[in-house]
Formats: C-alpha cells, structure tokens, sequence
C-alpha cells in the first residue's frame, strides 16, 4: 500500500514538501515500530504503527486533493 500511495502521491501532489513530510514519516515510523516490536514497549509499538497509518492517509489526502485540483 505504501508503494502505491507513495507513487500516486508523488505523481499528483502539488506539494512535494507534503509528500516528503508523509514519506518521511512513513518510513521513520515502520523503523522505529520494529525496534520497539523487538524490545516488547507495547504502548509505544501502537503509536508508532498509528503513524505509519496516519502517513498512508494523509499521502491519500495530498494525491485527492492533487487530483480534484
């Protein structure tokens, strides 16, 4: 879903500073959810696995809103 989202988001965005920000935080957010996973910090393992889905929305969001514009 990444991949694709990424993609479209990219394509369509009028604001590459957005894509770079949802992008980013994507990819920081699935790291930092490993790490956390392997240590077992349960409360911060569903924070940063929130991110990552609040960056796939957000990628949504910025390639409407590219699209509709």
């Amino acid at each position: 879903m990444f991949f694709g989202l990424g993609l479209l988001c990219v394509m369509t965005s009028k604001s590459a500073l957005g894509a770079q920000i949802c992008i980013g935080a994507f990819t920081a957010a699935r790291v930092l959810h490993a790490i956390v996973y392997l240590t077992e910090l349960q409360p911060w393992r569903t924070i940063m696995y929130t991110i990552g889905a609040l960056s796939l929305v957000g990628m949504a969001v910025l390639s409407l809103l590219g699209v509709m514009s």
